[in-house]
C-alpha cells in the first residue's frame, strides 16, 4: 500500500541531491539492510562487520555516481568529481578510488586492513576481490 511497508530495521540510504541520509521504503536496497546475529545466549558479544565502513562508503559512491551520470552522461573517472555529492565525514576515513569509469559502467574500490571491497554501476558489491578493468 503505497509507502507503507513492513521492515525490521530502518532503511536509510545516502541521497546525493539532498546531501543527507534519507529513509526509504524499499526492500530492494541491499545497502540499507540490517544485520541479524544469532547467539546461544543473550549476553554473547556482538560480532561487528569490519568492512562495514567500506561498504557504506561504496554505497554512497554508487548513489553519487548515478547522479553524476544523470548530469554529465558518463560516470565520474575520479572521486574528486563527486566531492559535492558524497558525505565527507564518511569518505575522509576511507581509501576509496574510482578504478575504472566510462559512459556505461564504473568500478569503485576501498582498500582496508580487512580486505578490498568494490562496487559497480549495478550495485554489485564484491568483497576481497581485485577490481577488473572496464570492458570497452
Amino acid at each position: 500500500q503505497g509507502d507503507i511497508n513492513w521492515t525490521w530495521a530502518p532503511q536509510r540510504v545516502w541521497d546525493p541531491r539532498a546531501c543527507r541520509f534519507m529513509g526509504k521504503v524499499n526492500m530492494h536496497l541491499p545497502d540499507a539492510w540490517g544485520y541479524v546475529q544469532f547467539a546461544e545466549n543473550a549476553d554473547d558479544a556482538l560480532v561487528h562487520d569490519p568492512l562495514w565502513p567500506a561498504k557504506l562508503g561504496l554505497a554512497c559512491v554508487y548513489y553519487a555516481q548515478h547522479v553524476y551520470h544523470d548530469e554529465h552522461g558518463e560516470f565520474a573517472s575520479a572521486l574528486d568529481k563527486l566531492d559535492d555529492l558524497l558525505p565527507n565525514e564518511i569518505m575522509m576515513s576511507l581509501q576509496c578510488t574510482i578504478v575504472a569509469a566510462s559512459s556505461a559502467t564504473f568500478i569503485a574500490q576501498v582498500c582496508t586492513d580487512h580486505g578490498i571491497a568494490t562496487i559497480n554501476e549495478v550495485r554489485y558489491l564484491g568483497i576481497g576481490e581485485v577490481a577488473a578493468t572496464v570492458p570497452r
